[in-house]
């Protein structure tokens, strides 16, 4: 029991409370979210997964170092990245507080808005514990949770080969997809840190967490959308959780197969997570084109959609590089276009890097 309530406060920790604390620094320079609890957890996210991919990549590839040489080197510089962001945002809590408490006075006091929050709340709480535990009809995990397992009771990163559990030493065949995008190191590396079985921790607890991160993301797309029209943001936010959760027409390619039967795929991390995040900054830079915060956010999240899959390198940057073509057209300026392509280079470079290593 006791360990249980250890293991409880460890996740809130790194998983809720850590970043929400990072992302408040994030938001302190965006003037639409700057008292946003959602979007400061989700730039948070996306800090620290572009941490990891940038700690993991050389240190399995080049090194070749063990799991918990990561564990280590991340956990602390995440930790001072924390208390660094809490003393500096300290008199913004306060303000953050208020702004949530206001916000909510204001929505129970609009008619029938309340009562569409609760529904969708209460559709987003069956989903998350559904597929925590009671929904599970995919099975193709191996490499997934096979490789997370190995480095958590082996202490090595990708050295293992998952399917034959053969030693190799080093990544071979597709376990350079791994090695490139090392997703499944990185929930080895959370499992360590919140004592938990990685099988467990990927199959229950990431996915009842992140499908709430997901939803934090719509609510951030619905909020612009509908310019701050409660009315509008709720109906949408209750026939979104309604049609994931009513949507699942296949295994594969549609909202619900990436929230609800493989969120811990890199694969469906990026789509439920990685990809709608950067249409949302796309909006908010139309938004506030003179707000130049957004465009380092959206070279964060670039970075950390590589951590999730190789096929960062075509989905994500498609997106920015036509989003850039077009937004630079429309208001006839080179810089949407150039910045970009910026954002873009961390994909175009692990992309290449895949290529190159893949052949060793």
């Amino acid at each position: 029991m006791l360990g249980n309530i250890i293991q409880m406060m460890l996740i809130f920790f790194w998983m809720v409370l850590t970043p929400a604390g990072i992302g408040m620094t994030w938001t302190r320079q965006m003037r639409r979210y700057h008292h946003s609890v959602f979007m400061a957890a989700v730039m948070g996210w996306m800090t620290m997964f572009a941490l990891a991919q940038l700690l993991a990549v050389p240190l399995i590839i080049g090194v070749q170092a063990s799991l918990h040489v990561f564990t280590y080197s991340w956990g602390g510089i995440v930790l001072m990245t924390f208390i660094f962001s809490i003393i500096i945002n300290r008199k913004r809590m306060k303000e953050i507080f208020q702004h949530q408490k206001r916000r909510l006075s204001r929505l129970r006091a609009e008619k029938y808005v309340s009562l569409i929050l609760v529904l969708t709340l209460i559709n987003i709480v069956f989903q998350a514990a559904s597929i925590a535990y009671l929904w599970f009809d995919h099975y193709d995990d191996i490499r997934y949770v096979a490789t997370a397992v190995d480095a958590y009771f082996t202490d090595t990163m990708l050295k293992i080969e998952p399917v034959s559990g053969q030693y190799t030493g080093r990544p071979v065949g597709e376990m350079w997809k791994d090695a490139v995008a090392p997703i499944n190191i990185f929930w080895a590396l959370l499992s360590k840190l919140v004592m938990t079985h990685p099988a467990i921790f990927m199959h229950m607890i990431v996915p009842f967490i992140f499908i709430i991160y997901a939803y934090c993301i719509f609510s951030i797309i619905g909020d612009r959308l509908f310019r701050g029209n409660d009315k509008q943001w709720a109906v949408y936010m209750l026939v979104l959780s309604l049609v994931v959760i009513f949507g699942h027409y296949g295994v594969h390619g549609n909202l619900t197969s990436s929230l609800m039967t493989g969120l811990w795929w890199g694969k469906g991390m990026q789509a439920a997570l990685c990809i709608p995040f950067i249409f949302a900054l796309f909006l908010l830079i139309m938004d506030e084109e003179e707000n130049n915060i957004y465009y380092p956010a959206l070279f964060c999240t670039m970075t950390a959609s590589c951590l999730m899959t190789t096929m960062s390198a075509i989905i994500p940057t498609t997106m920015v590089g036509a989003y850039g073509l077009v937004h630079g057209i429309s208001r006839r300026k080179v810089r949407p276009f150039l910045y970009g392509i910026v954002c873009c280079l961390p994909n175009v470079c692990y992309g290449l890097l895949y290529y190159v290593v893949r052949g060793w």
